[in-house]
C-alpha cells in the first residue's frame, strides 16, 4: 500500500512538471494557441471552398454562394473570386455588381489573377464602381502578367484604342500575340487583321492567313468571313488584298 502510495506520488509530481512546462511554453511562445487556431481556420476555409465548387458543378448555386460565403469571410481569394463572379452575374444570389467588386477586391488584394481581371472589367464598364480605365489598366495588367490570356487580349484593346492609355499598335500587337500563343481565339483574329493592316507590324498576307486560320479553325466566325473574302480577292483579283479591316467593329 506505501509502494502504491508513493508512485502515486511520483505520477503526480510528473503531472505537475508537464502542466509547468506547457504553461512556459505558451508563455515564451504566445502565439502557439494562435498559430494552431490559423491553421484550423485555414483548413475549415479550404474545405468550405471545395465544397462550394462541388455544389457550383452540380448548379445548386444557393448552396455553393453559402459556402464560398463562409470561407470568404476567413480570406480564402478562391472563395472571394468565386463570390464576386456570382454577384456579378446575379448566380445564386441576387445580382450586386457593388458586392461583387468587394469580394473581388479581396481577393485580387491578395493576388489572385481571375479576381485581378474580373475587378478590371467593373472599373472598366462602370458597374458598382466608378469608371476608371487607368484602374482597370493597372488591375489587367497584374493579370496579364501572370498570363492570364483575358487580360492580355483587354490590353491589347487599351492600347489599339488608346484608352487610358496612349495609342500604341505595337504594344497591342505584343499583348495580342501572348493571348494568342496561349490559344485564344479572338486575339487570334485580331492579329491576323493588324498583319493584314500593317498595323503594329509589317504588312504580312501570310502571316494573315496564318491567324485567322487558327481563330477560324476555333470557331470564330469574324475569322472565318474574313477569310473567306481574302478568297474571294485573291479569285477575282479585282482588289487589292490589303483592304482596310477595321478590328474595332466589335469592342472588346
Amino acid at each position: 500500500m506505501t509502494s502504491f502510495r508513493i508512485f502515486l506520488a511520483l505520477m503526480l509530481l510528473l503531472l505537475v512538471g508537464c502542466a509547468q512546462n506547457y504553461t512556459a511554453s505558451a508563455i515564451q511562445n504566445p502565439n502557439l494557441n494562435t498559430q494552431k487556431s490559423k491553421l484550423t481556420t485555414q483548413s475549415d476555409a479550404t474545405y468550405q471552398t471545395r465544397l462550394g465548387w462541388s455544389y457550383y458543378k452540380v448548379q445548386n448555386y444557393s448552396e455553393a454562394a453559402k459556402w464560398f460565403r463562409l470561407a470568404s469571410i476567413q480570406r480564402d481569394p478562391d472563395a472571394q473570386q468565386a463570390l464576386g463572379y456570382m454577384y456579378q452575374i446575379g448566380q445564386g444570389v441576387a445580382q450586386d455588381y457593388s458586392e461583387a467588386a468587394k469580394w473581388y477586391r479581396l481577393s485580387a488584394d491578395q493576388g489572385d489573377y481571375e479576381a485581378q481581371f474580373n475587378l478590371g472589367t467593373l472599373y472598366d464598364d462602370g458597374k458598382g464602381v466608378t469608371k476608371d480605365w487607368k484602374e482597370a489598366i493597372r488591375l489587367y495588367q497584374l493579370a496579364a502578367a501572370r498570363g492570364d490570356e483575358l487580360a492580355q487580349y483587354k490590353l491589347g484593346y487599351k492600347y489599339y484604342e488608346g484608352a487610358g492609355v496612349i495609342q500604341d499598335y505595337s504594344e497591342a500587337v505584343r499583348w495580342w500575340l501572348l493571348s494568342a500563343n496561349q490559344g485564344y481565339a479572338r486575339s487570334q483574329y485580331l492579329l491576323g487583321i493588324c498583319y493584314l493592316n500593317g498595323e503594329g507590324v509589317p504588312q504580312s498576307h501570310t502571316e494573315a492567313v496564318k491567324w485567322l486560320k487558327l481563330a477560324a479553325n476555333q470557331g470564330n466566325v469574324e475569322a472565318q468571313d474574313l477569310l473567306k473574302k481574302i478568297t474571294k480577292v485573291n479569285n477575282k483579283r479585282k482588289k487589292s488584298l490589303y483592304q482596310y479591316y477595321d478590328p474595332l467593329n466589335i469592342r472588346g
